[in-house]
């Protein structure tokens, strides 16, 4: 995919903004590309490539951050804290 080589920067960039740690910015990364490789049939060219990809980003790393947050507290719950009504 020649086009992701020249706009990667936004990719980076996204991933450095919403990953907590340099392995959740490099998971990040890794999904960012993954959706946007399954979702590039569906660009219809009537933005930029790099606004296309840029919204492709963005929604991966808001839902990969949603889904991190449910994660913390799961696991926190798991280990007796208060949110399951137990100490």
């Amino acid at each position: 995919m020649e086009k992701m080589q020249s706009v990667q920067g936004i990719v980076l960039k996204i991933s450095r903004i919403y990953g907590q740690t340099a392995e959740d910015r490099e998971d990040l990364f890794q999904e960012i590309v993954l959706n946007a490789w399954k979702s590039y049939g569906g660009f219809r060219g009537n933005a930029k490539f790099s606004t296309w990809l840029y919204r492709v980003a963005l929604n991966t790393a808001l839902m990969h951050k949603r889904h991190s947050a449910s994660r913390m507290a799961t696991t926190r719950c798991r280990k007796g804290h208060p949110c399951l009504g137990r100490s």
